[in-house]
């Protein structure tokens, strides 16, 4: 997966402006499962959400991930190798 469309991003910030980041809401975890095949990723999901963990963000299964993947790289390729003509540029 193309790491600077998935990934989170992190900032340094003086303690100071942390303590008011902290006043102006809330904290953000980051939470990874590698499940085994086979594994019923429906019940996991179900007994994570009944346990009132930390969940206000996307679930990225196998499926998702590879058709993300498969986007980006036909977006990527689209891109590279589209024609063009180079005196439309000046």
């Amino acid at each position: 997966m193309n790491a600077m469309m998935a990934s989170p991003k992190r900032f340094l910030v003086s303690a100071a402006d942390s303590e008011q980041l902290k006043r102006a809401g809330s904290e953000e975890y980051l939470i990874e499962f590698l499940l085994r095949e086979g594994t019923k990723v429906h019940a996991f999901a179900t007994a994570y959400a009944g346990a009132a963990l930390p969940a206000n963000g996307p679930a990225i299964t196998k499926p998702l991930a590879a058709g993300l993947r498969k986007w980006v790289g036909e977006t990527l390729s689209t891109a590279v190798f589209h024609p063009y003509k180079t005196d439309a540029f000046y």
